[in-house]
Formats: C-alpha cells, sequence, structure tokens
C-alpha cells in the first residue's frame, strides 16, 4: 500500500477533483455513482471515470472504489486544510467573493505541508479572532436592523456542498438581478427579490431563448412555504432567514428555495437552492 506521500508525490488534485472523492465518500459506490458525481459538479462523465481510476492507481482507492487508509487520510487532510484556509483568507481580509479562486490556486499549485504553514503562520500574531455571531431573526431585528429599506447583493446557489467554495451558482442565479432590497417597518420584514429575464442556448437548434422563474419555494421552520409573485417582484420574510456576522463586521443572510423556471418551450424541473445575500 502506498504512504500518503507517494500518493501526494504523482501530482496535486484539483479542487474539483476533490470535490468527486466528497461526492464518492457521502454517496458511496453503487450503479450510477460516476454520473451522480458528474451531474452534481458540473462535468462529464469521463472526466469523472477518468480521476477514479487513477486514483484506484494511485492506492487512494481499491479495486472496488472503496477509500484505502491513504485514501481516507489524504481526503481528511485536504477537507481540513480547506477549511483552514477559508479562514485564513478571511482573517487576512480577502473579500468574500474573490476567496473561492485564491482558494482553488492555493490548494492546486501547493503541496499540503506548505500550505499548512502558510494558513498556520499568523496564529502567533493573533491576539483573538471573535467567532462568527449567529443570529435568529427575532434578535437580528431587534439588536441590528433600523426600520427603513437596505440594498443587498444577492448569489444563489446550487445546495449540496457544504464547503462554500465548492459550490457552483445555481441556474435560478441568472433569474434575479443582482441588487436585492431588504425592508424593516411596520408592515413587516422581508427579503424584496427583483425577477429578470433569463436567456438560453436550444441545445436542439442552437436557437436564442428567453424566459423566467415560473415559482419560488423558501423554506421555514422545516417546512416549505410558496412565495407569492406579483409582477417582477417576489418576497421571502426575513423570519426564514438566518444571519451570520463574521470576524470582519460583514453580515451574511442565507435562506433555503426552491425554484421551477421557464425557458422557451423547456419547464425546467424543480430545484433546490441556497440564497446568499450580504449587507
Amino acid at each position: 500500500m502506498k504512504t500518503t506521500e507517494e500518493v501526494q508525490q504523482t501530482g496535486l488534485p484539483s479542487l474539483l477533483q476533490i470535490r468527486y472523492l466528497m461526492e464518492l465518500e457521502r454517496t458511496g459506490w453503487k450503479r450510477g455513482t460516476v454520473m451522480e458525481i458528474a451531474e452534481k459538479c458540473g462535468v462529464s462523465h469521463p472526466a469523472v471515470s477518468r480521476y477514479l481510476k487513477s486514483c484506484c492507481e494511485k492506492g487512494i482507492l481499491n479495486e472496488k472504489y472503496e477509500f484505502t487508509t491513504v485514501g481516507k487520510m489524504m481526503l481528511d487532510r485536504y477537507r481540513k486544510l480547506i477549511d483552514e484556509t477559508e479562514n485564513y483568507l478571511g482573517r487576512i481580509g480577502i473579500d468574500e467573493e474573490a476567496q473561492g479562486e485564491i482558494l482553488r490556486k492555493l490548494v492546486e499549485n501547493l503541496d499540503c505541508a506548505t500550505l499548512g504553514k502558510i494558513v498556520r503562520s499568523d496564529r502567533s500574531s493573533v491576539q483573538h479572532v471573535p467567532k462568527p455571531v449567529i443570529w435568529k431573526e427575532e434578535s437580528f431585528l431587534d439588536d441590528m436592523l433600523e426600520w427603513g429599506s437596505w440594498p443587498v447583493c444577492i448569489t444563489i446557489y446550487q445546495a449540496g456542498s457544504q464547503i462554500e467554495q465548492l459550490r457552483k451558482r445555481s441556474m435560478a442565479d441568472r433569474g434575479f438581478e443582482r441588487q436585492a432590497m431588504l425592508r424593516h417597518n411596520k408592515r413587516g420584514s422581508w427579503l424584496e427579490l427583483s425577477i429578470q429575464k433569463m436567456n438560453a442556448i436550444s441545445r436542439v437548434d442552437h436557437a436564442e431563448m428567453e424566459g423566467k422563474l415560473s415559482s419560488l419555494k423558501y423554506e421555514c421552520n422545516g417546512r416549505l412555504h410558496k412565495a407569492e409573485i406579483r409582477g417582477n417582484k417576489v418576497n421571502i420574510p426575513l423570519e426564514a432567514c438566518r444571519f451570520i456576522q463574521n470576524s470582519r463586521g460583514m453580515i451574511k443572510g442565507r435562506v433555503a428555495i426552491t425554484v421551477t423556471c421557464s425557458v422557451g418551450c423547456v419547464h425546467m424541473p424543480e430545484s433546490t437552492a441556497l440564497l446568499i445575500f450580504w449587507l
């Protein structure tokens, strides 16, 4: 059996390939696993198949596509390292939207030992790094948000990955204007989204197609609730959102949603996504 060092000497995995292995660990090997991983990661079936076969050759997986001891150690090490690198980028003030690309470059171009030394190098000089503050909706409105209307930026990601920088944007992200409004007044508190047209190219005849959001549901207290669409506006109550303030004072809200879209004559099936907005 190969050692961890021997595995690493064969070449560094990409961040996307690490996600292949995380998805394999989550689902386990069965018929259709390669296709499932490919769809989750937005890549082709052969790309996943080739990489998993190379993992068998390197001793990361056995012939049954189960993780070897070395494979488990490698994946655990990368999982911990990705988390540490995300925290490091936040500590040194890297903008959250830029962190994904920087994380990818660091992981793909530095071995684990070197990257680990870099991301831990500033800890001796950091006296105290506040933990993220998590509010429930009621305490956030009472403690932090004054009455009024506040512009926020939104992004909609595919649901699935627990590691934020590995998430891919959902197709539904193209169905909304980037700026939304957070409204808090005597009438209530809600996030107001503006719907916009979606464009796509037909795979059949390559014709340009237009469409827009058909429906949106939001999760609140473990149940899905249908949001009313009025014109090009749709509102999500803030009671469905969770708010987090990081060590740099940035406040982020998030809510799980499901959406359906229609583009041309094609009706997209309902899909789950994660809507994130920044104050």
